[in-house]
């Protein structure tokens, strides 16, 4: 049984493009349920694969859409995958299309895995709080996420060294409500869609 990734992904784009690829996506509900119990289902990413040409069977694709994407003026959707983002299933959607590139954030508690390909944080926050008893919060800056553990912890913080000792003193205080922070780290794994060969 792997650990299991949660990725949040914004895809922008030219407009026709961007409907395109929410149209082909939302059409998977369109299929008929597997037979096979093991499978993810309509939204399984290997019925994204096989939609855009690729082979599951070489293409790692374990994991799922959590729901049908949402289109505003970029394009979003959630996946849940095994042990960390899939981007091989999106690198190969990308190629099908001139102008689509993706964002992504990537959490996997378990392992302590925290991604972003978002180095600017122009969608995702850097830093992310998390706590037994509430919804996570995300942050952009350092400066902001001192500020909110100050406040959550009543001691005054300028330094991430210092969050560190604060922190460590008050889960030993709060054991059943303890803090958490993690830092997304950045990495350049990001397709750009450029492929002159595009055929949607």
């Amino acid at each position: 049984m792997p650990n299991w990734c949660y990725t949040s992904y914004v895809i922008e784009g030219y407009k026709e493009e961007l409907q395109s690829l929410y149209e082909k996506l939302c059409s998977l509900d369109n299929l008929p349920e597997p037979r096979d119990l093991t499978s993810f289902g309509k939204l399984g990413l290997d019925n994204v694969v096989e939609l855009f040409g690729g082979d599951p069977e070489q293409i790692d694709c374990r994991g799922e859409l959590n729901d049908t994407p949402q289109l505003a003026v970029v394009l979003t959707f959630d996946t849940m995958t095994a042990w960390s983002e899939l981007n091989e299933v999106w690198n190969l959607v990308m190629n099908r299309y001139k102008t689509l590139k993706y964002y992504y954030r990537a959490e996997e508690g378990g392992s302590y895995y925290y991604v972003t390909n978002d180095a600017d944080g122009k969608y995702f926050g850097r830093y992310l709080v998390d706590e037994l008893r509430g919804e996570p919060e995300y942050y952009n800056t350092v400066e902001v996420l001192l500020s909110d553990i100050s406040e959550r912890t009543g001691a005054t913080l300028t330094s991430w060294e210092m969050m560190e000792a604060e922190l460590e003193r008050y889960n030993e205080a709060h054991e059943d409500d303890p803090l958490f922070v993690h830092e997304f780290h950045i990495v350049k794994d990001q397709a750009a869609g450029t492929n002159s060969s595009a055929v949607f």
